[in-house]
């Protein structure tokens, strides 16, 4: 179930809306485009950088069909799914595996906070009523819970849990990951500043944003660290720095948007409570960006 997913960069999809705020699914057409032009090893869609919370369920239906006919199974499209209730990602699951999603990607629910042993069964119920594979989701900062590596451990028995995004930031439990679950899992990273120091450690790859702006540079930088040509990968690693930091300067994906539209690549505004990158922080982004893209038009 695992062999279709291979190592490298997943890039997690925003979704452009136009100047009215409606979604653009011309613009996301175009995204696609241009990563798998880059060569990315995937897609996430529908993930937090997409805004999810602010989407209807029409919405994130037209988006999921637009990105299935897009792909066209040059490589895998991972639909997130999660949510704060299990039932109801039931559903959502149920919906992405029938407009063609090749797998699913499910955060811990957030807000209400479950115990590990509510995590397991959540985890458990969705592996049970499922038929595509899943990534697990762990984002503490987030959610406000962590999936500790012992409930981990009791749900990997199961073939359909294939992938892990850790969010979590915390090296000795990524160490932990890797020595516990590398033989078992894919194990991305979910912050694009920790891709080679994850990546040497034993993790699998990135599942980045900051590729929507240097997809060819990040897909070379990974690259690097699975080919061991690691002098080569971390003198890219600090060359992409100071992006890296920028694109966390706000709350995601209001960095990444306003780098799009520095670009001149479809993004449009965040939607609320998201607004757009603050005047200096936009200046901020664009000094780094021209850095790394030297011929950028600006």
């Amino acid at each position: 179930m695992q062999n279709i997913f291979r190592k490298g960069v997943y890039t997690a999809l925003i979704t452009p809306f136009t100047e009215g705020g409606e979604v653009d699914l011309k613009g996301l057409l175009q995204l696609i485009e241009e990563q798998l032009d880059a060569n990315v090893a995937g897609f996430i869609l529908l993930g937090t950088t997409a805004e999810t919370p602010t989407l209807t369920e029409a919405e994130e239906e037209a988006i999921i069909k637009r990105a299935y006919t897009a792909i066209k199974g040059r490589v895998p499209l991972v639909v997130g799914v999660g949510s704060c209730s299990t039932q109801k990602t039931v559903e959502k699951l149920e919906i992405a595996t029938e407009l063609g999603a090749d797998a699913a990607i499910v955060v811990c629910p957030y807000y209400n906070r479950p115990t590990q042993e509510g995590l397991y069964y959540h985890f458990q119920t969705l592996a049970e009523a499922t038929e595509i594979p899943l990534f697990l989701y762990n984002n503490p900062v987030r959610t406000g819970v962590n999936l500790e590596l012992e409930t981990l451990r009791r749900l990997l028995p199961n073939p359909k849990i294939v992938a892990i995004k850790e969010c979590y930031g915390n090296f000795h439990y990524f160490m932990e990951l890797v020595r516990s679950f590398g033989k078992e899992l894919l194990i991305f990273s979910g912050d694009d500043i920790f891709t080679y120091p994850q990546m040497t450690l034993g993790g699998s790859g990135i599942i980045s944003v900051a590729s929507h702006l240097i997809p060819h540079e990040m897909v070379k930088l990974a690259s690097l660290v699975l080919e061991r040509r690691l002098d080569e990968a971390l003198a890219l690693h600090y060359k992409l720095l100071s992006l890296f930091q920028t694109l966390a300067i706000e709350p995601n994906p209001v960095p990444v948007k306003k780098g799009l539209e520095i670009l001149g690549k479809p993004a449009g505004n965040p939607r609320l409570p998201l607004v757009p990158l603050s005047p200096h922080h936009a200046k901020t982004l664009e000094t780094h960006l021209c850095a790394v893209l030297p011929t950028l038009p600006v």
